[in-house]
């Protein structure tokens, strides 16, 4: 059973709010802050663990195929908006409000916004692998339980999207930055993905609620029974 976007009351708000979030966490991924028992961790965290949930919500409801598009959608606006907020950084302004000290509110622009491509081009490669995973496991996951133990395997399908995407995103940092301490990496690693498997248990039962809710709304709970989960091709179409 499946919805025509147009149909759905609901659909294109989450669509609008994943992308949101995700912006959130292309801009500030290099600013961090002191977690218990780790040094320095990006203060995105919370948005990345709720972007997984989030995916895990609409495939449920949705399906497999909403669910990818909505992420490649919300992948090619970051894309476009990081490139674009990079290029504008560097235009020299014409007019500098007396408000402003000279120089020092322009070069900020720049400074923020000149390592933001490549944030977003590490970030992106990971999420986009993980996210995949994520939803494609508990789409079939749904098959084979028959619609049940949501709670269970959102947690089970978003620690395996977050256990590559911690992998994935830690070795593109020690490829960039050979100098960051080995020891530093792993703790780092080990402590967002047992971050992230926490976050998942907590919004576990709120996930469910939530599940249930669109399910009542919308009139709809998506089985993918005849998906084609090759991301680059066409939903298979039904006869």
């Amino acid at each position: 059973m499946s919805i025509a976007y147009k149909d759905s009351r609901f659909l294109q708000p989450i669509s609008m709010l994943y992308s949101l979030l995700l912006m959130f966490v292309i801009i500030f991924t290099n600013k961090g802050m002191h977690y218990p028992f780790i040094n320095f961790a990006s203060v995105t965290l919370p948005f990345t663990i709720i972007l997984f949930v989030l995916g895990d919500i609409t495939t449920e409801v949705y399906g497999y195929r909403k669910t990818l598009n909505i992420i490649i959608q919300s992948a090619i606006l970051v894309i476009i908006f990081t490139i674009v907020a990079a290029l504008i950084s560097k235009i020299t302004p014409t007019y500098v409000p007396t408000e402003w000290q000279q120089g020092t509110d322009q070069s900020a622009y720049y400074q923020v916004f000149r390592k933001t491509p490549f944030y977003m081009a590490t970030y992106i490669f990971s999420f986009l692998i993980a996210t995949y995973l994520n939803i494609r496991v508990i789409s079939r996951w749904k098959i084979l339980f028959n619609g049940r133990y949501f709670w269970l395997r959102s947690i089970g399908a978003s620690g395996i999207g977050a256990f590559v995407f911690c992998i994935l995103d830690r070795l593109d940092h020690f490829l960039i930055a050979p100098h960051y301490p080995f020891s530093e990496i792993v703790s780092l690693t080990v402590f967002s993905f047992f971050t992230k498997i926490i976050g998942f248990i907590i919004l576990a039962y709120p996930a469910n609620f939530i599940v249930r809710l669109l399910k009542a709304a919308e009139n709809i709970n998506t089985y993918d029974y005849y998906e084609n989960y090759n991301p680059f091709k066409k939903a298979p179409e039904l006869k």
